[in-house]
């Protein structure tokens, strides 16, 4: 790739997943992981300070009193959103 690499946020409310996925990103040159969030609360903040150009998320990530875990990024149409769960399909949202 010429030209910058891909920013990365990883949302997650476990470690080991934000690790693996963040160790799988490291293969590719062209992408870098610019930071990791646990909960709704960190990712809105790192989000807005990162300005990530994809957000990879966990779609079962516990809400915070006044933030969605899914609003979070979609308030911000800007962003690639890549949302992951464990949950059985069809997710609920």
């Amino acid at each position: 790739m010429t030209g910058p690499a891909i920013s990365v946020l990883l949302v997650d409310d476990h470690a080991v997943v934000r690790e693996g996925y963040g160790r799988l990103l490291e293969l590719s040159p062209d992408v870098r992981v610019a930071g990791e969030a646990a909960d709704a609360t960190q990712a809105y903040q790192r989000f807005c300070a990162l300005h990530p150009d994809v957000v990879v998320m966990d779609l079962a990530l516990p809400a915070t009193v006044r933030t969605s875990p899914i609003a979070v990024v979609f308030l911000r149409a800007a962003t690639r959103t890549m949302r992951t769960s464990t949950a059985r399909w069809p997710a609920t949202f």
